[in-house]
């Protein structure tokens, strides 16, 4: 399915290009340029030339970028480095006072095509420095910006792979954002898997495979790459205002998440990016209070995920909850329903924590604790002296006789009358005051049908064939409760609900953030945990 639709409203590309249009202008498209016989012209996206050409055609027609990427080197998409930039656009219209021809950012690993601040540059005016490891990309992307005249908004510099931003940034440099674009895949043996996790029914990538091993492969993968420059985040603080990443595997996106949790840092967003049949995601964050980065959170995206909040009533009173007691009660009162918490980060004003739930145990609790509470009492009014909990079906038929019942159900046996479910669930259910489980209760119905069918045999015919009836019964019994245990073992490894809670100090006031991740419960999961919360906390 196409996800054009979802692309940032302002990407030009929302609405294809048109390739006859581009065949036309520029002869290195047309060579790989095909017409059908109703006139519509397209390329073959798995040849690395056509889609080489397509780009740089791409470029020049609707940007006036004269770009050439070498052979063997990656060939970017165009909507998808569109959809990034326009984020950032986003996120630094956040920013009180920002003049647009001032910005200034960094692009980390730019690539031989130099595509990022090729495009803010000649779009926006901003200044860039492009980072590069790799010497002849490097040498590339010069030529590129040298081609384009903007060698006075663009500086590409080399560095080597042990330092990502510290390099380039100095100590009274300051900087609005930077980028990255990071390889995928940790080794090339995680790259051929990757080729080989695909499934019959999932189909093959549309675009042809384009780019070196060290522009799709890095040790420990995006999360280790990202997770670096998340460490050296910490160093420069707000000598970058605003910290951005594209990561590339959705799995990867909550690990990082988290890791940004448990350095404190709570000013984050995440959005995607969507183009074509391919989505992306992109990961923001920033040491400054304000912007608060999640305004811009999901504008082009199909699922915008914002906090619930709670502000605590009692905090602003000069004996009020302090953020450590606050959070105390809440794990106490999440405990109880049987959710798991993991604390990231306690500091002074914060406490940051994970929570998980295997099932459903807030839903109805006023229900709950009501029916709990009839059960206590007796049909009469009165307190059950005793833990004895019997069944409501019991309480209702408790006039009548347990020997009554027991010579009723023994004189019908044959079949010579029919009991009501009501009857039977008494009759048969009732023994020392408890009710039997409703799996023997059927086990002894079947027993009863089977006696009937074979009331009319021989004996010793009768009893093989009663005793072969009873057990292909238990055995059937026996496979419906195995299957019942495998299908509660299964509901068991899907999480009811995987959320991040921050309890937080704000002026005078205390907050209780909790913002969903995922789960069968969806978003109303978090509400109804919050609002028990919110009922309890006293």
């Amino acid at each position: 399915m196409s996800l054009n639709k979802f692309m940032h409203p302002r990407n030009i590309y929302k609405n294809p290009p048109n390739f006859k249009e581009l065949a036309i202008l520029y002869p290195d498209f047309r060579k790989h340029a095909k017409q059908d016989v109703a006139g519509k012209v397209s390329i073959n996206f798995q040849d690395q030339e056509a889609l080489r050409a397509l780009t740089t055609a791409l470029l020049k027609k609707d940007f006036g970028l004269e770009v050439k990427i070498p052979s063997g080197r990656l060939v970017p998409t165009l909507p998808l480095r569109l959809n990034y930039l326009l984020w950032i656009e986003d996120l630094l219209a956040l920013c009180d006072g920002n003049q647009e021809n001032s910005v200034c950012g960094i692009d980390i690993g730019t690539g031989a095509s130099c595509i990022y601040p090729l495009l803010a540059a000649k779009k926006n005016g901003w200044h860039m420095i492009a980072s590069e490891t790799d010497h002849e990309s490097a040498n590339a992307a010069k030529i590129n910006v040298e081609n384009n005249n903007l060698q006075e908004l663009i500086k590409v510099q080399l560095v080597d792979q042990d330092k990502i931003l510290t390099p380039l940034v100095g100590k009274e440099e300051k900087y609005d954002f930077c980028m990255c674009n990071p390889p995928f895949f940790k080794n090339e043996e995680q790259l051929d898997q990757k080729k080989k996790s695909r499934t019959a029914e999932r189909p093959p990538p549309r675009n042809a495979w384009t780019g070196s091993i060290d522009e799709v492969v890095t040790p420990g993968g995006e999360i280790g790459l990202i997770s670096k420059i998340v460490e050296e985040s910490l160093q420069l603080r707000n000598s970058i205002r605003i910290y951005t990443t594209m990561v590339g595997v959705k799995s990867d996106l909550q690990p990082l998440k988290e890791e940004l949790l448990r350095h404190g840092i709570t000013n984050a967003a995440t959005t995607e990016f969507c183009q074509g049949r391919t989505t992306r995601w992109g990961l923001a964050w920033s040491f400054n209070d304000q912007p608060n980065l999640m305004e811009a959170c999901g504008k082009h995206s199909h699922k915008k995920i914002k906090p619930m909040s709670y502000v605590v009533p009692c905090a602003n009173k000069p004996d009020g909850y302090t953020v450590d007691c606050i959070c105390e009660k809440v794990k106490e009162l999440l405990g109880r329903l049987q959710v798991k918490c993991k604390e990231l980060k306690h500091s002074l004003n914060a406490r940051v924590m994970t929570v998980s739930a295997a099932q459903n145990t807030w839903t109805h609790q006023r229900r709950q604790r009501r029916k709990m509470q009839n059960l206590k009492m007796n049909p009469d009014g009165t307190e059950r002296e005793s833990d004895e909990i019997v069944s409501p079906a019991v309480e209702t038929s408790s006039e009548m006789p347990l020997h009554d019942t027991k010579s009723t159900t023994e004189s019908n046996i044959g079949g010579t009358m029919k009991l009501s479910d009501e009857t039977k669930e008494v009759s048969l259910g009732r023994v020392g005051g408890y009710v039997q489980s409703e799996a023997k209760m059927q086990f002894q119905s079947k027993k009863r049908e089977v006696e009937e069918r074979s009331a009319d045999l021989e004996p010793s015919v009768k009893k093989i064939k009663t005793e072969k009836l009873l057990d292909n019964a238990m055995e059937k019994d026996k496979n419906a409760v195995t299957q019942s245990d495998k299908n509660a073992d299964t509901s068991k490894v899907s999480p009811v609900l995987n959320a991040t809670l921050i309890v937080r100090k704000e002026t005078d006031k205390i907050m209780i953030e909790m913002t969903y991740i995922d789960g069968s419960s969806g978003k109303d999961g978090v509400h109804q945990v919050l609002q028990y919360i919110r009922n309890n906390l006293k």
